[in-house]
């Protein structure tokens, strides 16, 4: 993992907007949704209701779960 080179970077408004929409058909809240971005297109791989998080939270530093627990109490 020394190697590993992870970017963030905020999806097209068009693929979050379809994303939004498979995340109700589906009744979901919440989850992580894989995708794959070849040459300049997206390609939508899973939803995992459950969310994995951790492996880009320790490699980033992102801290998501006190972001989803102030989401979660209404105070975001």
């Amino acid at each position: 993992m020394k190697n590993l080179r992870i970017v963030p970077f905020k999806l097209p408004l068009k693929i979050k907007e379809k994303l939004e929409k498979v995340f109700k058909k589906f009744n979901l809240n919440y989850g992580s949704a894989d995708l794959m971005y070849v040459d300049n297109e997206y390609y939508f791989l899973e939803i995992n209701p459950t969310g994995q998080i951790s492996f880009i939270n320790n490699i980033c530093n992102y801290y998501l779960e006190e972001l989803l627990v102030k989401i979660l109490k209404n105070e975001i």
